[in-house]
């Protein structure tokens, strides 16, 4: 019996799949390797194969975090499986990437408004979009962890404009 934290047997709702790589990966392999049961929201239908091939068995849902009526349907479809939540753990970082027919990469300062408040909108406030939309599949007690990564070199160079929204 592993009883790392009290986990085994809940259920955690782990956002922020991207690949293997991925931060949320590592958190929700290490969830399911104590017997926690992982529910995975992914943005798009590509990353389910992924995902079912690392955690085969484990419910994948599509939600993009960035649009309440796709939030609004991941609490529909719990409700409807009747999936209780013990805990969500929220891992999204999410920016656009400056394309290279629009000039390329951008230093830090020339941040356009729309990418910032877009960033900020879908890695920030979508853990507040998703604790009022599932409020009512946590089970009492349950808890909310947000994450991101934390480095003096990368903030500057490699982490941009997500620096001071993860912040």
């Amino acid at each position: 019996m592993n009883e790392w934290l009290g986990l085994e047997g809940r259920t955690i709702l782990v956002t922020g799949f991207k690949n293997k790589t991925s931060v949320a990966w590592h958190v929700g392999r290490k969830l399911r390797k104590v017997g926690a049961k992982v529910v995975w929201p992914v943005r798009a239908p590509e990353r389910t194969a992924a995902l079912d091939k690392l955690a085969p068995g484990d419910p994948v849902r599509i939600c993009a975090a960035g649009r309440q009526e796709s939030i609004d349907a991941l609490a529909a479809g719990l409700e409807k499986d009747g999936i209780v939540l013990d805990g969500l753990l929220h891992s999204i970082a999410r920016a656009n990437c400056t394309p290279a027919e629009d000039g390329g990469p951008r230093p830090f300062h020339a941040t356009r408004r729309k990418d910032f408040l877009q960033a900020l909108d879908v890695s920030c406030f979508s853990l507040m979009a998703l604790s009022n939309a599932l409020s009512k599949r946590f089970s009492p007690g349950a808890s909310g962890v947000t994450v991101s990564i934390s480095t003096t070199r990368m903030a500057s160079e490699n982490y941009g404009y997500m620096a001071p929204i993860k912040a």
